[in-house]
């Protein structure tokens, strides 16, 4: 096998180790992500920090802060590696916005 289709197959490898729902609404203002990353990948600590990312850059790419509402792992919170996944709902919301400064 050459170096290029070694190359190849490990790349379409390490790009099947991640997941994400992108950003979905979930009512008015408010939005979900949820990320999931095989634990050789860095598990549910990188699903986290895609997640919140993720999130933060969809408000600000409106001109706005993100909000979170809704923290939590998600998958297989049984995985002897520990959760794989990581779920975050928030809001876009204007730093003078009055909700965002509670």
């Amino acid at each position: 096998m050459s170096r290029a289709t070694v190359a190849v197959i490990v790349c379409l490898t390490l790009a099947s180790c991640a997941a994400s729902s992108g950003i979905l609404p979930a009512g008015p203002n408010t939005y979900t992500v949820t990320e999931r990353v095989a634990p050789v990948m860095g598990g549910g600590m990188e699903a986290q920090r895609r997640a919140l990312a993720e999130a933060s850059g969809y408000c600000k790419s409106q001109g706005r802060e993100m909000m979170p509402l809704d923290l939590k792992d998600a998958g297989n919170l049984n995985n002897p590696y520990g959760p794989t996944g990581y779920s975050v709902t928030f809001r876009c919301l204007l730093p003078t916005d009055p909700e965002f400064r509670r």
